[in-house]
């Protein structure tokens, strides 16, 4: 029992910070409790506990088995964190067995997620791209507005591109895929100040 998830789908439909493993919850019998997790986790894979948080067909969250190409994806410390996240411009496909496996999957017992990259065509072709968000284009909160602070400093840009074609005409192929993400964003924090009666 399998279910797959082409390229096209995985750049045009919408996802929160451009995580491909979002699309998981898609299939029957996935469930995750990644919105509880909005800045680190499944959503937003920064080098903090990047946790991904699935469980499929009922099995617990370190039973999956995730691969890039083939090769195993899984810090097995936890097994619940991945090593690598391809950016989604540079995925061709990933599919997500929930039963019924092949031999080459004897590690996991829950499912398995398996990644293929994009390679290169006969002819040269690339992209580019940038996503982001900045104070300039934010209306002022009320609180800011009644106390007569100033706008908070809000930067994120998320860009890259990719470029691949022929080293060889029809035996060779190069792909290449890059993403960066700068981000700067406020950081509220609230302070308990004694009274002047306590002074």
């Amino acid at each position: 029992v399998e279910g797959l998830i082409t390229g096209k789908q995985i750049r045009e439909l919408p996802l929160n910070n451009r995580n491909y493993e979002q699309l998981i919850t898609l299939q029957p019998g996935v469930t995750s409790n990644a919105a509880d997790q909005i800045y680190v986790g499944t959503t937003n894979p920064s080098g903090q506990v990047n946790i991904v948080s699935f469980s499929v067909d009922g099995n617990r969250q370190s039973q999956n088995n995730w691969s890039v190409d083939g090769a195993d994806n899984v810090d097995h410390g936890s097994n619940i964190t991945l090593w690598v996240y391809p950016s989604v411009d540079a995925i061709s496909e990933f599919k997500i067995e929930r039963s019924n496996y092949g031999a080459e999957f004897g590690r996991s017992a829950s499912g398995q997620i398996n990644v293929a990259t994009r390679s290169g065509t006969s002819q040269f072709h690339g992209s580019a791209y940038e996503f982001f968000r900045n104070d300039a284009l934010n209306a002022v909160n009320s609180y800011t507005k009644h106390t007569g602070g100033k706008k908070a400093v809000l930067r994120y840009n998320d860009f890259g591109g990719t470029f691949g074609g022929p080293i060889y005409k029809n035996k060779t192929f190069f792909f290449f895929s890059e993403e960066l993400r700068r981000v700067t964003t406020p950081v509220t924090q609230a302070a308990a100040l004694p009274s002047t009666g306590e002074l």
